[in-house]
């Protein structure tokens, strides 16, 4: 059965029908579509094509029976394969599933992930995460009051503006997604992403939020990616695990340069 998932699209992405590239978001664990309005209001970033999906069991997509990594991708490069060119935006485990897809989509000419360490095989969480109590709420179905709070507490900081929409996000999200995501972690269901990385042929950005308690920094800059934008991990202040929502006038200012760059490559090509 094919899952269609729920999709918001920028003004100029809704009018344009021809082959231009769609800048594709994917959103974290217990969010959803609507994190990216800094993005999508963001004048700068308005002559690209703009797409943000809602994952299974997140916002106004469909809720599945059960929930596995190898199955989420499956629906991820189903609902994208057939974009003529796309650069793919991913944000936590939205970065993940970004990497673990795009082997199988040849139309991705770029990628932007943050809030993601590229894990290896097996798994290794122990490497790429940070020793942080909170990192164990990604994986557990029902949380109480307590627990969303210090969730939330992990993805932003405490004076984010967004605390109280993430929770909403969180609180409406399908509480088995996150047991799935568990189940698959234990299962070793992940890709050795940062091999991915290392043979990938297409530019691939790096964001940190330089606050980030969850995500280990120098895990990431000790990897070997060849095309890596700029050769280096770009550092976004004044953010922790979200700088998209945290600092999104310097998040916005990079993912436009990045973007203008792959427009230029594909100029020129």
């Amino acid at each position: 059965m094919n899952i269609v998932l729920h999709k918001v699209f920028n003004t100029l992405a809704e009018n344009k029908t021809d082959d231009e590239t769609v800048v594709v978001f994917l959103h974290g664990n217990s969010a959803n579509s609507l994190i990216w309005r800094n993005q999508f209001k963001c004048e700068l970033l308005q002559n690209f094509r703009m797409m943000a999906l809602d994952l299974p069991g997140h916002g106004a997509s469909p809720k599945l029976e059960e929930y596995s990594l190898t199955r989420l991708v499956d629906i991820l490069v189903d609902s994208c394969q057939n974009f003529p060119k796309m650069v793919l935006v991913g944000h936590s485990l939205g970065g993940h599933l970004a990497i673990e897809a795009l082997p199988k989509l040849p139309n991705c000419i770029g990628l932007l992930i943050f809030g993601t360490p590229p894990v290896k095989s097996p798994l290794n969480l122990h490497e790429a995460f940070l020793a942080d109590e909170r990192i164990s709420l990604l994986f557990k179905g029902q949380l109480n009051a307590t627990e969303r709070v210090s969730f939330v507490s992990g993805i932003c900081s405490d004076t984010s503006p967004e605390r109280s929409k993430l929770i909403e996000s969180l609180l409406s999200t399908d509480a088995k997604f996150r047991e799935g995501m568990g189940v698959s972690a234990a299962n070793d269901e992940f890709s050795d992403e940062a091999e991915i990385l290392r043979t990938a042929r297409l530019p691939i950005a790096v964001m940190h939020g330089s606050n980030d308690a969850l995500v280990n920094a120098d895990y990431i800059e000790k990897l070997k990616i060849p095309y890596l934008w700029k050769q280096k991990v770009h550092y976004v202040e004044s953010s922790t695990h979200s700088p998209h929502i945290e600092n999104p006038s310097y998040f916005n200012q990079l993912l436009f340069q990045f973007l203008e760059d792959i427009q230029n490559e594909e100029v020129e090509s």
